[in-house]
């Protein structure tokens, strides 16, 4: 039971962070992490995993936005990171002016 709503916890989180990059400006931290949480919402919904397991995932998702700044600052990874979050944040921004 905790596990279901640890998962309806994700989808909304999932669904306003997609709301809030279409809606404003924002950084490539933030772009990565509303991609982790919709590539987390997908895991979850498709692969048999225990949704219990959601306790630790959401709130290692939102680690992963200041590890992100580190990987930024390098050269090679920060072209692969900052084309990833243009991508991600094109697809959400589609038909916005």
């Amino acid at each position: 039971m905790i596990g279901y709503i640890l998962y309806a916890l994700l989808l909304v989180i999932t669904i306003v962070w997609a709301l809030g990059i279409r809606i404003k400006p924002v950084v490539c931290p933030t772009v990565i992490t509303g991609l982790f949480f919709l590539i987390a919402s997908f895991i979850f919904s498709f692969v048999e995993i225990n949704k219990i397991h959601l306790a630790w995932v959401i709130p290692l998702i939102y680690l992963s936005s200041f590890i992100s700044i580190y990987f930024i600052q390098k050269p090679i990874i920060s072209t692969i990171l900052k084309f990833i979050c243009n991508l991600y944040a094109g697809i959400l921004r589609i038909g916005k002016k």
